[in-house]
């Protein structure tokens, strides 16, 4: 029988829990979507209340950084968390040069109770669009 699921998507998958009162809910709501770029172009341009959180380095981010985008190292989470809950209702979009330390950092959002998180897997480095200093 092992040899009959090539591969598992769990990106969709539909968890379960109990309520205060023990009956079961279904809970489909993503806390993490991953996004490519051109996704997360689209969602830039289409939602103007869309928080960015960029989480590279000081100097990664002068080099060049999304418009709008709030410089948040992901190693400076824990220590800059009361600035950053102030956007845990909101949706926002978390990038870094290449997808592994916002990978880190969508952990810290979700833990801190964020419940919306756009996660630009692929980093800025395949970013074809206009960069500001």
């Amino acid at each position: 029988m092992a040899g009959f699921i090539k591969s598992l998507d769990c990106s969709n998958l539909t968890t379960f829990s109990k309520d205060e009162g023990g009956k079961i809910k279904i809970d489909n709501s993503n806390i993490e979507t991953k996004v490519n770029i051109e996704q997360a172009k689209k969602i830039i341009d289409e939602n103007k209340e869309l928080i960015i959180f960029d989480m590279r380095t000081k100097e990664e981010y002068n080099s060049g950084h999304i418009k709008n985008a709030i410089l948040i190292p992901y190693d400076k989470i824990n220590e800059n968390i009361n600035f950053i809950k102030q956007y845990k209702d909101r949706a926002v979009l978390v990038y870094c040069r290449s997808g592994m330390r916002s990978t880190i950092g969508v952990k810290s959002l979700m833990d801190n109770g964020f419940s919306k998180i756009y996660h630009m897997y692929q980093g800025i480095l395949m970013w074809r669009y206009d960069l500001f200093k």
